[in-house]
């Protein structure tokens, strides 16, 4: 027996205009750049385009085409931008004729939908409507301070949690049975502690941790001094 709810169509139309109501109430904000794209676009995406030997690009105009590109949800903009297509395959050549999608015949690898971000959605706010800051600009301090931070990430991958920890929640740690542990286990486990302490009074330090960004900051000037 199949159950059909009284005017459930009228219902569902009434619930997606209420959603798309809802959605659409929301301002779309202005989308702030840094101030990074700038010739000759070091500091700017640039995979997939031809560079020389110095890792400069060799032609400027490739990137401005490309981010005009990526500015539009018309892919066929892309059709202006010059691709580098050097000497590693992909797929096999030989196999193009086996390959059903006539994308995947290319030899070469594609951007991976440098125009999604103009996509429609049905569920929630509309992309648009949803922003983040600019990414830092490069020479600032909290350019710095970011990759100070994902270095020193990749420093402490090999310490454990512990050495995060205080000396007082460490010495309350106990053992799978209940046990307290022993004086050179909890040697072991705050081992990196020093280290711990050590990078996060270096971090601290940093320009932008204590809210400064201008790199002639007349504070670090006089503490230099």
């Amino acid at each position: 027996m199949t159950y059909h709810e009284p005017n459930r169509h009228k219902a569902a139309k009434h619930a997606r205009n209420k959603a798309t109501k809802l959605s659409t109430s929301m301002p779309h904000p202005v989308h702030r750049p840094n101030n990074d794209p700038k010739e000759p676009f070091l500091f700017n995406f640039t995979k997939g385009l031809s560079h020389g030997e110095n890792g400069l690009l060799k032609n400027e105009q490739d990137y401005r085409d490309f981010a005009k590109g990526t500015q539009t949800h018309d892919p066929n903009v892309f059709a202006a931008v010059s691709p580098h297509r050097g000497p590693f395959l992909t797929v096999d050549p030989n196999a193009h004729a086996a390959l059903d999608c006539e994308a995947d015949r290319s030899p070469y690898r594609q951007w991976e939908s440098p125009t999604a971000g103009h996509a429609f959605v049905f569920e929630g706010p509309d992309p648009g409507a949803m922003t983040m800051p600019p990414a830092p600009e490069a020479g600032s301090a909290e350019f710095a301070a970011e990759i100070a931070e994902v270095y020193q990430m990749a420093l402490g991958r090999e310490w454990g949690v512990a050495s995060l920890m205080s000396t007082e929640l460490v010495g309350a740690l106990t053992t799978l049975g209940g046990k307290k542990l022993s004086a050179a286990a909890a040697k072991r486990i705050t081992s990196c502690n020093a280290k711990a302490k050590d990078a996060a009074d270096t971090l601290s330090h940093l320009r932008w941790f204590k809210g400064r960004d201008a790199l002639n900051d007349t504070a670090d000037a006089a503490q230099r001094d």
